[in-house]
């Protein structure tokens, strides 16, 4: 059976995330739209000064979200509280998990 905690794979949540769960280990990114991911990899296939810089214009420009916890879950219980323009509107995402 599927355990969505062992794992960074889910459904489609195109728009229709209000809340985030991060576990210990774990970076999770949202962008505010569908080619964010992709123009990101696209930019860390180039070097990996390309892609820092991609990643921290995407911060800038208030398109992406970077959360990492560390030592115990972190959650984001309203993206709306906190994060208002990205609420409803969280349309790629990637996560990576260490072994711990």
């Amino acid at each position: 059976s599927f355990n969505p905690f062992s794992s960074c794979q889910g459904p489609s949540l195109k728009n229709d995330i209000e809340s985030l769960a991060i576990m210990p280990g774990c970076t999770l990114e949202v962008w505010d739209h569908g080619g964010g991911l992709a123009d990101a990899m696209e930019e860390e296939e180039k070097s990996a000064n390309a892609g820092n810089y991609k990643h921290s214009k995407d911060l800038y420009k208030r398109n992406k979200l970077a959360f990492t916890a560390v030592g115990e879950p972190l959650f984001v219980d309203e993206l709306d509280d906190d994060f208002d323009d990205m609420d409803e509107d969280t349309e790629s995402y990637r996560c990576k998990c260490l072994n711990v």
